[in-house]
């Protein structure tokens, strides 16, 4: 299954279509690294096999989502917005 992500809500207009954010808006401690991995784990199905994700913030959520992904096998892009010129552009990680 390809999905399309972002890593919080509303913190930025993502205008592509996606199947929703990992993580809410307001996450209550970046430095539990453990619950955001379970978060992340929990969030992203177990039939995934591609993930597009819409990089919104906060560096420890992206890689507890980094990590799951690594630990199932699951491929991630990762997508940049430059505020120059409107696009994103796609990081591969694996």
């Amino acid at each position: 299954m390809k999905l399309r992500m972002v890593v919080c809500e509303n913190r930025h207009k993502i205008p592509e279509k996606t199947n929703g954010a990992i993580f809410p808006e307001q996450v209550e401690d970046i430095f539990n690294f453990g619950k955001l991995y379970q978060t992340a784990d929990k969030k992203i199905p177990q039939n995934c096999g591609y993930l597009e994700l819409y990089i919104t913030g906060l560096t420890p959520c992206v890689l507890a989502i980094a990590a799951v992904c690594h630990n199932r096998g699951i491929a991630l892009d990762c997508l940049h917005y430059n505020r120059e010129d409107g696009k994103y552009y796609v990081q591969s990680l694996w």
